[in-house]
């Protein structure tokens, strides 16, 4: 198929994406859920995938390129609010671990305690 189109169009059908990883369709959607791939968006109401994201996708694959973190991941990570009060957030701690404990985790805790 790379033969028959003379250039590879910005966005592209899930066979066409495919086509350009030269790989089945059904690879790339294992790829897809595997999270090596891009998401589609949808375009005139179809699936439809940028090169560009599939490039970029296959930049990081091969390490070429430091993934980076996504502006809302980083404001996230980078101030928490507790008590009304702004902290630093630690990013080695999960959010379950920043999470303030629920009322029955605190009952657990306190009876744990006695």
């Amino acid at each position: 198929m790379r033969d028959a189109l003379p250039y590879w169009p910005a966005m592209m059908k899930r066979s066409t994406a495919a086509a350009y990883l030269e790989i089945s369709e059904a690879s790339f959607v294992r790829e897809i859920f595997a999270g090596r791939m891009p998401t589609s968006v949808i375009l005139g109401g179809r699936e439809r995938w940028r090169r560009d994201s599939i490039d970029a996708a296959l930049d990081h694959l091969c390490g070429e390129v430091k993934p980076e973190m996504s502006d809302a991941r980083r404001r996230f990570w980078s101030r928490e609010y507790r008590d009304g009060k702004r902290v630093q957030a630690d990013p080695q701690k999960s959010a379950l671990e920043l999470a303030e404990p629920t009322p029955s985790t605190r009952r657990r805790r306190a009876r744990d305690k006695e």
